[in-house]
């Protein structure tokens, strides 16, 4: 994220014949608190906006934050800040200019451009508006930010009491893993691998470990992977895929310097998580090295997931993640087959759009017919972020199944 000081606010350029300009603000933050705290309030704060106004983030064009101490702004954790943002609009970067303003403490001023919808269903019989919706899990649950907020907080606590080791497998933050490893217990523990959502461009590892919890708990090491976020200059969602296979062999090299046991490993991931940990469940990892077993992932859960790209292609989402038809087609898991017949518990929230339920449905059956032992879960009263909280929680359906499988592998 690119933060650039000016002498006064951001002109936008002129909205295209047919499109709606929208501008936005002043929207002031609360005074007083952390920086960072006033950075997240008034992001969020513009995200509601945007939405009563029927534009979204996708469609910002510039964005002028005002602060009385322009210096604090700039000379920020960027990496914090831009985690923050990500966390409220999503990897839809706009020019963003810092203000010197006296009146503000914080507040950020935004203008966007939307653009004249095309006319129909572009994808099954959804008009971009019904498709956007469908597949826009924030707009179904308008708390969504306060999940965010608790994971981020209760992560940050649980890291700190247990985190075991922090394993970089590539450059920057971003290609960094969480280990966690249970205390007591004989002999070397299974080892269960999760991987975050948030689109491909939102969140964060350090959000995530509190939700595995339970697994620590059972007896098992937990390892949370980060991948890079997009968008980012030169990278892909071919190259997220990538990042997380090299990020499970950083950790089968690493059982015994950690003492967990790399003959058991399991994975899990939510949302894009879900569909990063189906491309794992179908990689031939003996294709990347010999010493490797085809059957390296002995068992998936997988939330929420999202195994047909083709319609996010089609969505806001793709501003970010720059899917072509190609890329959408290839990086789809609904197209890949399992490494071996392995078991894949397939869950969703029973209040996800029907989008979601058609996604994970569909892709239960086609895996099962191509030898993999999948179960198919709808939750009944959960939406996209209740199911993960679900997932962490043993008294629960889903997560009482999770760690059933893991204790029979």
């Amino acid at each position: 994220m690119k933060l650039d000081y000016a002498d006064s606010p951001l002109v936008p350029p002129a909205a295209p014949d047919g499109a709606r300009a929208v501008h936005i603000g002043p929207l002031a933050a609360d005074d007083g608190g952390m920086l960072a705290g006033r950075f997240l309030g008034a992001m969020t704060m513009l995200g509601r906006a945007l939405a009563a106004e029927k534009a979204g983030p996708p469609h910002l064009v510039a964005l002028t934050i005002r602060t009385g101490d322009a210096q604090a702004l700039l000379d920020a954790d960027r990496w914090e800040l831009e985690l923050l943002y990500r966390e409220a609009l999503g990897g839809n970067f706009c020019q963003i200019a810092v203000v010197s303003d006296p009146d503000f403490d914080l507040a950020v001023e935004a203008h966007a451009i939307v653009p004249v919808p095309p006319a129909g269903p572009i994808h099954a019989d959804m008009d971009a508006a019904t498709l956007n919706y469908e597949y826009s899990a924030r707009a179904q649950v308008p708390g969504h930010m306060a999940h965010f907020h608790a994971w981020r907080t209760e992560g940050a606590a649980y890291r700190a009491a247990h985190l075991t080791a922090e394993l970089p497998y590539g450059e920057g933050p971003g290609q960094a893993i969480d280990l966690y490893m249970p205390e007591g217990g004989e002999g070397a523990p299974p080892l269960h691998i999760f991987i975050h959502g948030g689109y491909w461009q939102a969140l964060d590892k350090s959000d995530h470990g509190h939700l595995l919890a339970a697994m620590g708990a059972a007896g098992h090491a937990v390892a949370v992977i980060n991948y890079d976020l997009l968008p980012k200059p030169g990278l892909t969602i071919d190259d997220l895929a990538e990042q997380c296979r090299r990020a499970v062999e950083a950790l089968w090299r690493a059982a015994p310097l950690y003492g967990y046991d790399r003959a058991r490993i399991t994975i899990s991931g939510h949302s894009a998580g879900g569909h990063l940990g189906a491309e794992l469940a179908a990689t031939d990892w003996p294709a990347r090295d010999t010493d490797m077993p085809a059957d390296l992932v002995k068992g998936a859960i997988l939330v929420s997931g999202l195994y047909d790209l083709e319609p996010l292609r089609l969505t806001g989402v793709n501003k970010a993640v720059g899917m072509d038809e190609a890329t959408a087609v290839r990086r789809s898991p609904i197209h890949m087959k399992p490494a071996h017949p392995l078991p894949v518990v397939v869950a969703v929230g029973g209040a996800e759009s029907s989008e979601f339920h058609r996604q994970s449905r569909a892709f239960a059956e086609v895996w099962a017919h191509r030898g993999a032992r999948t179960e198919f879960l709808a939750l009944d009263g959960l939406n996209h972020f209740t199911v993960l909280e679900a997932f962490g929680d043993p008294s629960s359906a889903l997560g009482a199944r999770a760690l059933r499988l893991m204790a029979t592998l």
